[in-house]
């Protein structure tokens, strides 16, 4: 199983799991909130997201998505995707959902994947603006991905259809990268964090045709004191 909708590979999106726990008592709508995979509550910075999977027609979920940023042409683009969450303008960020673990309270990662996305589509009956469902097809993955590579797209990622649901990777699918090449031009740097004593991220830019500079975005390096 192919997924259309990731054809930009994770590393032109963020992941973000949304989660509805069930409304309580007299409380008019259920609490939503934005969940990094590292745990962290994000809901405050992307407020228009949230709206936007509050009108699904559920009470309460756990859908499995990334946040994208994309162009006029509908593809992902990293470098605006950093911009807007640099400064915090993130309205224009698109919510794509590929995975549905539970829903009404019924557990359903037990089910194979594509039991899971045939339960999301569901939610998707007709287009709320910020939110897309990620399409897919069945088989092969090879032309597919020649197919993205054509596109200019990063690449593919390729899913077992019929396993259950498991964090992380655990063999059950496989990004097939495009391996597009770009020349950037280093235009700073960020202070250091954590356990880095050099630098902590290279920003780079790229120019136009009509000359002009543009920032595309960070890479982070792993430079020693030397170099």
């Amino acid at each position: 199983m192919c997924s259309t909708a990731e054809l930009n590979a994770q590393s032109r999106c963020k992941r973000s799991p949304i989660a509805w726990p069930e409304p309580f008592g007299s409380t008019p709508a259920p609490l939503l909130k934005l969940v990094t995979r590292t745990g962290l509550d994000w809901s405050h910075r992307y407020r228009r997201t949230a709206e936007a999977l509050q009108r699904l027609p559920v009470k309460s979920a756990y859908i499995d998505g990334e946040l994208c940023a994309l162009n006029d042409d509908g593809e992902p683009v990293f470098s605006r995707l950093q911009a807007a969450m640099d400064e915090g303008k993130t309205d224009q960020l698109v919510f794509y959902a590929f995975d549905l673990l539970f829903v009404d309270g019924e557990n359903i990662a037990p089910l194979p994947l594509v039991e899971r996305k045939a339960k999301l589509k569901r939610l998707f009956p007709r287009k709320i603006a910020g939110l897309l469902y990620s399409h897919h097809v069945v088989g092969n993955g090879p032309q597919f991905r020649a197919e993205a590579c054509k596109l200019g797209l990063e690449g593919a990622i390729s899913k077992r259809a019929d396993l259950p649901y498991a964090p992380g990777n655990r063999g059950i699918w496989l990004k097939s990268k495009c391996l597009n090449r770009e020349e950037f031009v280093v235009v700073g740097w960020t202070d250091p964090e954590g356990s880095r004593s050099n630098i902590g991220a290279l920003l780079l830019g790229y120019y136009t045709a009509d000359g002009r500079l543009h920032y595309a975005g960070r890479a982070r390096t792993a430079s020693t004191t030397r170099s």
